[in-house]
């Protein structure tokens, strides 16, 4: 009965530490309904912790029509940015970056300051992204002569 108590209570413990360490993600309720970028900011930042980051001249002609309830903030940035060049990142703090064309990541690669492989990278090997092969093409029209 002892080793019954002690296993469970063990149980319980190891339960509780693994909901302490996830991250419960906020959820957002609203009718955001002809709302403007900057108002459906407002409400984010005053209903949760985030904090967000973005240019207002890519957002000033952005319109918002949703009704969302219990929503977390990952499915409305989807739903406001869909069919738009615009792209998010949140990090561990809860901040969110709003970027043009170009997804930023929030976190270095776990082997990025791993000194004992070889630093050089060969570029054939990195996946350059849609927005970096478009602006290749650009220079490359521009620098031809007619």
């Amino acid at each position: 009965m002892c080793k019954f108590f002690i296993l469970s209570m063990f149980i319980s413990v190891s339960a509780f530490q693994v909901s302490i360490g996830q991250k419960q993600e906020e959820l957002f309720s609203g009718d955001l309904k002809g709302f403007t970028f900057d108002q459906l900011i407002e409400s984010v930042e005053k209903q949760t912790s985030y904090r967000i980051y973005y240019n207002l001249s890519w957002t000033d002609t952005l319109k918002i029509n949703l009704v969302v309830y219990q929503k977390n903030v990952s499915f409305i940035f989807d739903e406001v940015f869909k069919n738009t060049p615009l792209r998010y990142a949140i990090d561990q703090e809860n901040n969110i970056f709003v970027t043009h064309s170009r997804e930023i990541q929030t976190e270095l690669p776990i082997d990025f300051f791993d000194t004992s492989q070889e630093t050089a990278r060969n570029t054939a090997d990195f996946d350059f992204s849609e927005y970096q092969q478009e602006q290749g093409k650009i220079k490359s029209n521009e620098s031809r002569v007619f």
